[in-house]
């Protein structure tokens, strides 16, 4: 994450890589996912996204595409806060898109932030809902705290949840920043075209100067290790499925968190030729095991759609496949990536 006077936005998935340049009054910092986030455009490949909502019903928000927004260039006591999102499904006439800011215990410390909506057409369009400069909503007092959010659709004046959750924020060098760590959380699979890859997120460094409201920690800030290689190779038991591939690429790095795409060396064709079941694909970075990546394949070559993005109430809606994700025992025991984690990736449900 870098910061500045302008504020600070942080984006809940995977990240296009913002390009550093001398900041304007209104820029904003770039953390999680991603530019302005992931575009949500119709897949190439085998999609994890649910059948469309029918006519009537609400949509849905495409959790990987979440960002949150926070502008202090206004200057003064008070910061602005938005949000902006995707959607699985349509908006009707008149729907209107309400962002509420609580304490912990549910006690609002702003008036809410709403946003009407016009009839769409097609699924997977972006709406950025944020108050206007002449309304006093969506503000939050410049201090160490953290906040709980609501999103919800407000349609023929009934209300239904979108999306809750929580961040903490806290003075740093440049205004306000967003406390991110949950970020190391991400796992993703998807297809590019025929081809499997990966989308995931590595810790680099512990901190950066004026990110830590320490003094003493921005002078103790340690340099990151260089990123050489990146290989992955797949297994089903103890056969290699498919050959090590060494291709990736890098979508977001703010400075400590960089977000990878790691392409397997297999396609839907090998899927298809070794059948359904477990397969496991092992992350090195810089020639050390890393990571590794648990997913299940289908009959028809497409991978299985997680538990967690099945439908239910705390389901992922996200046009990639969730993944488990655990670091080799013996490089760490407790590092696996377990509850804890998903909720926060989850926005605290």
């Amino acid at each position: 994450m870098r910061s500045w006077s302008g504020g600070v936005w942080l984006a809940l998935g995977a990240c296009v890589a913002p390009q550093p340049a001398s900041p304007p009054a209104a820029e904003k910092i770039a953390v999680s996912r991603p530019s302005r986030g992931p575009k949500v455009a119709p897949a190439k490949g085998p999609s994890a996204l649910p059948p469309l909502p029918e006519e009537g019903e609400r949509p849905r928000l495409i959790d990987s595409s979440l960002e949150l927004d926070i502008d202090n260039g206004r200057g003064g006591s008070k910061v602005r806060t938005g949000v902006s999102f995707a959607i699985h499904g349509f908006f009707e006439a008149d729907d209107v898109v309400r962002l509420r800011l609580t304490t912990p215990g549910g006690r609002a410390v702003s008036k809410p932030v709403l946003c009407p909506q016009r009839a769409s057409k097609r699924s997977g369009i972006r709406l950025s809902c944020r108050a206007k400069g002449a309304v006093r909503a969506g503000e939050l007092p410049l201090r160490n705290a953290t906040y709980g959010f609501r999103i919800e659709l407000v349609r023929r004046n009934k209300p239904s949840l979108l999306r809750k959750g929580r961040f903490r924020v806290f003075k740093c060098s440049y205004g306000l920043c967003l406390d991110k760590d949950y970020r190391t959380a991400e796992h993703w699979a998807e297809f590019e075209g025929r081809r499997l890859t990966f989308r995931f997120t590595i810790k680099r460094r512990p901190a950066m100067p004026a990110l830590h409201p320490s003094p003493k920690r921005q002078t103790k800030a340690k340099p990151g290790f260089a990123l050489t290689t990146v290989s992955t190779r797949c297994k089903r038991g103890k056969k290699q499925v498919g050959k090590t591939s060494e291709s990736f690429e890098v979508l977001d790095d703010d400075g400590i968190y960089t977000a990878l795409r790691a392409r397997a060396g297999l396609g839907i064709k090998q899927l298809e030729q070794i059948g359904k079941g477990k397969l496991r694909c092992a992350v090195r970075i810089n020639g050390t095991d890393t990571l590794n990546l648990d997913f299940r394949v289908g009959d028809d070559g497409a991978l299985v759609v997680h538990k967690k993005q099945r439908s239910g109430r705390n389901s992922i809606i996200a046009p990639w496949f969730w993944l488990d994700a655990r670091r080799p025992r013996r490089l760490d025991r407790k590092a696996r990536v377990g509850s804890q984690a998903r909720r926060l990736r989850l926005l605290g449900r």
